[in-house]
């Protein structure tokens, strides 16, 4: 093996690491915007866990912060929650902060 295939392999595992770190960083993420969500609309206990896993199923799927994003500004609004989208935009992008850093941390 070669100089250069070895940097080659530590670099492929390097992006796989980073990778897996974003990915549990965005469902940590996500499962806090689902507790967050939940305690802003009032549901506590099951009802809140159920919705928190809701919005961490929806992170999931494809372009899952735009499906969050609507969820959450859709329950917000229906339930008189006075939170804009922007304000849950930047709760999303301080979550995603704090969960790279715990994830970088652990």
């Amino acid at each position: 093996m070669t100089i250069d295939d070895k940097r080659e392999q530590a670099f492929e595992a390097g992006f796989v690491h980073e990778e897996e770190l974003r990915f549990k960083a965005i469902a940590r993420r996500n499962h806090k915007l689902g507790t967050w969500g939940a305690q802003m609309l009032g549901k506590t206990g099951k009802a809140g866990q159920a919705y928190a896993e809701t919005i961490v199923a929806l992170g999931l799927e494809a372009d899952g912060n735009a499906k969050i994003l609507a969820r959450l500004s859709a329950d917000f609004d229906a339930n008189g929650v006075d939170k804009s989208q922007r304000r849950i935009e930047q709760t999303m992008d301080d979550m995603m902060a704090e969960a790279m850093n715990h994830m970088k941390d652990h």
